[in-house]
């Protein structure tokens, strides 16, 4: 697909985005951008391996240090270190009623 014609599709999508919908259309327009992401994502890697492999690009590696797992951090210090010193995180998951 040429870029012109992704770049269409781009202001196609934002301008259907801005439409009321019914309820059975938002569904459908929600699983349809879901669906483009996937197609999307898979095209977006596939041009960064071309592109590695002609020597257009690398991908930088870098290290960090993360903290032991819940179950790790238990095992090391006990449930009471763990009870005191663990943090609450709010978690969104997007599901239909």
């Amino acid at each position: 697909m040429s870029i012109s014609r992704l770049k269409a599709a781009v202001t196609t999508i934002e301008r259907q985005g801005a439409m009321e919908r019914s309820d059975t259309d938002l569904r459908l327009a929600l699983e349809a951008i879901d669906e483009l992401a996937k197609a999307l994502g898979k095209q977006r890697d596939a041009l960064r391996k071309q592109a590695v492999e002609r020597g257009l690009a690398v991908f930088d590696i870098s290290y960090r240090e993360t903290p032991p797992g819940k179950q790790l951090y238990i095992e090391l210090h006990g449930q009471h270190a763990f009870d005191m010193h663990k943090r609450q995180v709010e978690v969104k998951r997007f599901t239909w009623r």
